[in-house]
C-alpha cells in the first residue's frame, strides 16, 4: 500500500466529514444539496496545485455557507 500524500489524506478526510455530516441532516430532516456541491468541489479541485486549490476551496466553502440557510428544511 503506498503512502498518501498529506494533500490526498486531507481530500479523504473531508470526503469522510462530510459524509456523517450527510448521515446526520438526512436523519434530522435536512437538504444536504450544498453539502453533495461541497463534496463534488473537493474531489474535483483537490488535484489542482495548492495555492489555487486553496483559494477555490475558500470560495466554495463561503458560497456554500450563504446558501445553507435557504436549502435547509424547517421541521415542523
Amino acid at each position: 500500500m503506498r503512502k498518501l500524500d498529506a494533500e490526498e489524506l486531507q481530500k479523504r478526510r473531508w470526503i469522510r466529514a462530510l459524509e456523517i455530516a450527510r448521515v446526520l441532516f438526512n436523519d434530522e430532516g435536512y437538504f444536504d444539496d450544498y453539502l453533495c456541491q461541497i463534496e463534488q468541489f473537493i474531489r474535483e479541485k483537490a488535484t489542482m496545485p495548492g495555492g489555487e486549490m486553496r483559494a477555490e476551496r475558500a470560495q466554495a466553502i463561503t458560497e456554500a455557507k450563504a446558501r445553507a440557510p435557504e436549502q435547509l428544511k424547517l421541521g415542523v
